[in-house]
């Protein structure tokens, strides 16, 4: 396979321009040239995210993500129809007015999002590039950690490297990871489809460097017919361009070195023989301010020494609390762009049928859940208090990777 990457823009925090190494753990899985890892060292904290915003300026300094706000709205017909949620005989039961439906949607897709329009929190998925040890670069909404409807939003999320994102992850024994209702389906490379999206991707005239997919401002319809429960509307791409002043950013960076050499400086002065090499600023920052927390006695006789090592790290705090505007980075909405690539949304349906067809759901059902928690808030409290110990069996057991590496050696083998 000759792989082609579209590169994103990196995560503008000051400290990710300087530290770029990759903390890796064991392989979960594998798709295409890409091994995916899961860091189980990590916190809950550092793998999850809960952020209200679903704005453009949320995903600012992150390289993608998925986001899903909006709310379904009814048919001209049901508009004063009451509706309501049940779970009975293991199937998802929803009422409109009189009439009972079972949508055929499997649990292991709508029991998350529910839990998902349940919170407050709108971002389910955003990779930031961050290689920081002590964070996931993937981090999810905590309804969709570590579960099959979190893998498939990640792999959406890979619009970026369009020849990887029509297969689909593997297990340790090479198995496709499916659940029950997708056995059927074998991945399969389109080159057709393929050569359409790369090349929207890459059309000279329309360079981004990042993305969210999205539903905001998604009219999101429900409506009935004798038999069935019908949801119509899907998410899209929300491409954006970003400009850096890199003058700004390398008077930042010098700024930044200089208060790490004036931090290390001081805590020097202040623990004398109790200083040791891996207390270095720049890479324990917390182990040098514990290690100055236990040695109170010389920081007091110390003081000059303390109050400007104090200062260095407040001024440290206040750099790594700047805005992206602060820092010299500019976002632009492509909205042109974005409507136009909005058109392939069938093309990556049949690219990839579980990936696009999972999330076109999540964002459905999330959008239908939300009209149902406004509009029958005494039935959704029920509904929610109901399936809270319902438990997903038919899928399989899926670590959602914190983070990924290419793999070249693989690259290298396709290319023989």
């Amino acid at each position: 396979m000759n792989s082609r990457f579209i590169l994103n823009s990196g995560k503008f925090t000051l400290l990710s321009f300087l530290f770029l190494s990759a903390q890796l753990t064991y392989g979960q899985s594998a798709l295409g040239i890409l091994d995916l890892y899961h860091d189980a060292s990590l916190s809950l904290k550092n793998k999850t995210i809960m952020e209200a915003s679903a704005d453009n300026d949320a995903f600012g300094s992150r390289l993608s993500g998925i986001s899903f706000e909006a709310v379904a709205v009814p048919a001209e017909n049901l508009k004063n129809e009451k509706i309501s949620l049940d779970y009975r005989n293991n199937r998802l039961v929803v009422t409109v007015g009189a009439k009972s439906f079972t949508p055929d949607i499997p649990v292991w897709q709508w029991l998350p999002v529910a839990q998902f329009a349940n919170s407050p929190y709108q971002i389910a998925y955003f990779y930031s590039g961050n290689t920081d040890k002590q964070e996931a670069q993937c981090k999810y909404h905590p309804a969709f950690l570590n579960n099959l409807l979190g893998l498939r939003l990640f792999q959406a999320d890979l619009l970026n490297k369009p020849d990887i994102i029509w297969d689909l992850p593997v297990d340790r024994l090479k198995k496709y990871l499916l659940d029950l209702s997708e056995r059927r389906y074998t991945p399969k490379m389109d080159t057709l489809i393929f050569k359409t999206v790369y090349e929207a991707l890459i059309s000279g005239k329309r360079k981004f460097s990042s993305y969210v997919l999205t539903d905001k401002d998604v009219v999101i319809t429900f409506e009935t017919n004798a038999s069935e429960f019908k949801l119509s509307g899907h998410p899209y791409y929300n491409f954006n361009k970003t400009e850096i002043d890199m003058d700004n950013v390398q008077k930042l960076r010098q700024d930044l070195e200089k208060l790490y050499n004036e931090i290390d400086e001081y805590a020097k002065l202040i623990l004398q023989e109790k200083y040791a090499s891996n207390l270095d600023a720049k890479t324990n920052l917390k182990g040098l301010l514990k290690t100055i927390d236990d040695n109170k006695a010389k920081a007091t006789a110390n003081s000059y020494a303390t109050y400007y090592f104090k200062k260095a790290v407040e001024n440290l705090d206040a750099m790594n609390k700047l805005t992206d505007k602060e820092i010299g980075v500019k976002f632009s909405a492509l909205d042109e762009f974005s409507s136009d690539f909005n058109r392939l949304w069938p093309l990556l349906k049949k690219y990839n049928s579980p990936v696009y067809t999972t999330v076109e759901n999540a964002s459905r059902w999330a959008a239908f859940f939300r009209y149902v928690m406004k509009t029958n808030p005494d039935n959704w409290r029920t509904f929610i208090e109901t399936t809270k110990d319902v438990e997903i069996i038919s899928s399989p057991l899926v670590k959602t990777p914190t983070s990924f590496d290419t793999n070249y050696l693989r690259i290298f083998s396709d290319k023989k």
